[in-house]
């Protein structure tokens, strides 16, 4: 029975890690930061948006009254 909670535990562990490994790389995809510590232009962090994600146009929306 020992050797079943154990092993319980330490599927629950690596379980925790790699969400946390998950959760921690989505954060560090997109710096706001770059190397030399100074803030990224809004045209840089735009580059780095992911491919197929349509971009909010500027400005109001044309729905609202």
């Amino acid at each position: 029975m020992g050797f079943l909670q154990q092993l319980k535990s330490f599927i629950y562990s690596i379980v925790v890690i790699a969400m946390l490994l998950f959760v921690f790389q989505g954060a560090l995809a997109r710096p706001v930061f770059d190397e030399s510590g100074g803030r990224l232009r809004s045209s840089e962090l735009f580059a780095m948006l992911p491919k197929g994600v349509p971009v909010p146009p500027a400005g109001p929306s044309p729905g609202i009254n």
